[in-house]
């Protein structure tokens, strides 16, 4: 069995508590999603002075990845610094990782989804930036996955 999604809970937990937070965020501990999704094109949206409501994300994967397990460990020795010495902290947006994959895998190689390896259950995906773009219209050839949530708002006022 493969349990890299429990242990991913139970690390994101304990760096929630701790308080140590590295230069990319782990989405799978955000308990608000919405909020910090819609907190970034807030923060971006004041810095450059945009409609708030122009703004989208545009998602860049990056080749390389964070392991909490990694994360946790260098925090446990003071460490939690060093390991992201190789992680440059974005002008705009945000870095996150935790997110896994069902039935595909990312290809570093080529910077696409491919084929699963047979057996692998739930391939993660390379740490990801999130960059608030104004008026930004996703190239229609780019795979828009399916996610548990959305950034979306939605509703009316009454």
């Amino acid at each position: 069995l493969d349990y890299k999604w429990t242990t991913q809970i139970i690390l994101d937990i304990w760096i929630l508590l701790s308080s140590k937070f590295g230069n990319s965020h782990t989405v799978s501990s955000i308990t608000f999603i919405l909020g910090f999704l819609t907190g970034t094109l807030q923060n971006h949206a004041r810095k450059y002075n945009f409609p708030f409501d122009e703004l989208s994300f545009k998602f860049s994967a990056i080749r390389k990845y964070r392991k909490q397990e990694d994360f946790y460990n260098a925090a446990m020795k003071g460490e939690e610094k060093q390991i992201d010495e190789d992680l440059d902290v974005p002008t705009d947006g945000v870095l996150v990782h935790g997110l896994f994959m069902d039935a595909m895998k990312w290809d570093d190689e080529t910077m696409k989804i491919t084929d699963s390896i047979p057996g692998e259950m739930n391939p993660r995906l390379p740490v990801m930036h999130m960059e608030p773009k104004r008026n930004f219209t996703p190239d229609p050839t780019d795979y828009n996955p399916p996610m548990y949530k959305t950034g979306a708002l939605a509703g009316q006022c009454q």
